[in-house]
């Protein structure tokens, strides 16, 4: 019997003449089999596009509740982000995915759940609250003094810390990308003859890493439907904000960061693929 969770086989693959043995790391949590520095990198770039996708959202959080409001956003935008990605979330059930894509998917719901809420509130609640806030000051209002006139002016103008915070945050998503590029590269450094031939040996009492689960007809037929629903729902749910801020002639209801990140993560993911 074999100590490692799952194996590949084969073992290692030859390409121009040199020997790339399977990934382990790559093997267990994403259950693929990666051989070669090509497959490498494009793991690893589809690595960065998941966390590019995954904090993505709190740049946009944040500037919301900077701004207090979410005017200039459209609520068929998050609407349509929290609908595909629970899409997705039933078709990573329905067709047995791997535990990781299961938990990015409910990751990505509760992102976009978040985000609703938070729409929501702003643009329902709050104005209600600070109009009810207004009407209890007026019926207690006192007069302010000049002293404390300067005082609130001079905290006013005071900067706050919140573009700081996020700019200090984005500095550190590249160390830490970093830090995974590393503990990848030690997880696939070249085992010794004897762990390849252990590994060969476990062949038939291992269970294969990128094993397919054995899927009914209707199930597979499901999870088919869901991708196409899934990726149908994430095309036209930008449209809504892009005629909004055509109308509107301003993005400000949007987060740089949040645009950035997106766009970023798009193009990683697309040149994982290619």
């Amino acid at each position: 019997m074999s100590n490692l969770p799952c194996i590949c086989n084969p073992a290692f693959v030859t390409i121009s003449g040199a020997n790339y043995p399977y990934s382990q790391f790559f093997g267990t949590i994403l259950g693929e089999c990666v051989y070669s520095p090509r497959q490498f990198a494009a793991e690893i770039i589809g690595l960065l596009s998941i966390v590019g996708f995954a904090v993505s959202f709190v740049p946009q959080v944040w500037h919301s509740y900077q701004r207090k409001s979410v005017q200039g956003l459209t609520f068929s935008f998050f609407l349509l982000l929290a609908a595909g990605d629970m899409v997705t979330l039933l078709g990573t059930f329905l067709t047995q995915q791997f535990a990781t894509q299961k938990w990015l998917a409910v990751l990505f719901g509760v992102e976009s759940v978040i985000l609703g809420v938070q729409f929501t509130y702003y643009s329902m609640i709050y104005p209600r609250l600070v109009q009810w806030q207004k009407s209890r000051n007026a019926a207690h209002t006192v007069p302010q003094t000049d002293s404390s006139q300067e005082a609130l002016a001079a905290s006013s103008q005071q900067p706050q810390s919140g573009p700081q915070t996020v700019s200090m945050a984005a500095s550190l998503i590249p160390m830490a990308l970093a830090a995974g590029v590393a503990l990848a590269r030690r997880a696939v450094s070249s085992p010794t003859a004897t762990s390849i031939l252990t590994t060969m040996s476990a062949l038939e009492s291992a269970p294969l890493c990128d094993a397919t689960p054995e899927l009914s007809v209707a199930a597979h037929t499901a999870g088919w439907v869901t991708a196409w629903i899934s990726a149908g729902i994430f095309l036209v749910s930008r449209i809504g904000q892009i005629r909004t801020n055509y109308k509107l002639k301003s993005s400000a209801g949007m987060s740089l960061w949040f645009v950035l990140m997106l766009f970023s993560s798009n193009v990683m993911y697309s040149l994982s693929v290619f």
